[in-house]
């Protein structure tokens, strides 16, 4: 299912983990949504609510760049301004490059 993900634990050495079934009786019953951060999530053209389809199997949002976490919710080292609300991560190395030119942020 679109911006859902599978609710299955992982098989470890081939078998499965006790308390889980296969991933072909658990797809349409055990779904979870991926709750992509909008903040840190690609744009998806045609995709409700506009954010990217995480991963069925792994639960990934696809991040934008400088952006990380399984829910694109925090911002790379070396990249700032995401957990202060902003919309995207700035590159650290940018922003003092701008700073050193006498621009202002």
């Amino acid at each position: 299912l679109p911006g859902y993900r599978r609710n299955v634990k992982k098989a470890e050495e081939g078998t499965l983990v006790e308390g889980s079934v296969e991933v072909e009786t658990t797809y349409a019953r055990g779904c979870q949504p991926c709750y992509c951060d909008p903040r840190g999530t690609l744009a998806m053209p045609g995709v409700k609510g506009g954010l990217g389809i995480c991963n069925e199997e792994t639960g990934q949002c696809p991040c934008k760049p400088g952006v990380t976490g399984l829910r694109c919710d925090r911002c790379r080292d070396g990249f700032y301004g995401l957990e202060s609300g902003k919309v995207h991560c700035l590159n650290f190395s940018s922003l003092l490059a701008r700073l050193g030119n006498g621009d202002k942020y």
